[in-house]
């Protein structure tokens, strides 16, 4: 299709007019091919017995986990990383800002570094703002992160005041 216009110099000019991207053929072509494939992908279903499995949870000693963290990080991290656990301890840090609280052996009365447990949720948080210093709790997450100098790291699952 051609365009026609006159030029300032009183000319008449024909110009090409270009289609918009979106109407040519490899445009289209290439829209054809992602609604096929998209089709053809798997559906993601929540059948999926791994994904659906109850988590068990494995009780494990603050005091312990500590003992083996000074002892030897490395091994400490392939023994707890990644692994679901039910620890219980005193809180020793209520984080401000709601996003973690951090939970020592009840045995210590010195400690300073616990095990940081992040909260994922409103209920976690409501429960953490009726608890106080030196209480007991008990958490079930997640081992993270696990570092000589941070300690442990823990994704909040369920948490329980006592």
């Amino acid at each position: 299709m051609k365009k026609t216009f006159v030029g300032e110099d009183g000319k008449t000019y024909q110009v090409k007019e270009k289609k918009p991207f979106y109407k040519k053929w490899w445009f289209i072509l290439i829209a054809i091919i992602i609604v096929v494939v998209s089709f053809l992908m798997p559906k993601g279903d929540n059948t999926n017995t791994a994904n659906n499995a109850e988590i068990s949870y494995n009780p494990v000693a603050i005091s312990q986990m500590n003992a083996d963290l000074k002892n030897n990080a490395l091994k400490a991290e392939k023994t707890y990383k990644d692994q679901y656990v039910e620890i219980s301890g005193k809180v020793i840090v209520i984080d401000s800002s709601g996003q973690y609280i951090s939970i020592a052996d009840p045995n210590d009365e010195f400690a300073i570094i616990g095990i940081t447990c992040y909260l994922k949720n409103d209920d976690q948080r409501n429960i953490v703002a009726e608890l106080s210093n030196n209480q007991n709790v008990t958490v079930k997450g997640k081992v993270t992160q696990v570092g000589e100098v941070l300690g442990y790291s823990l994704d909040v699952a369920e948490l329980i005041a006592q």
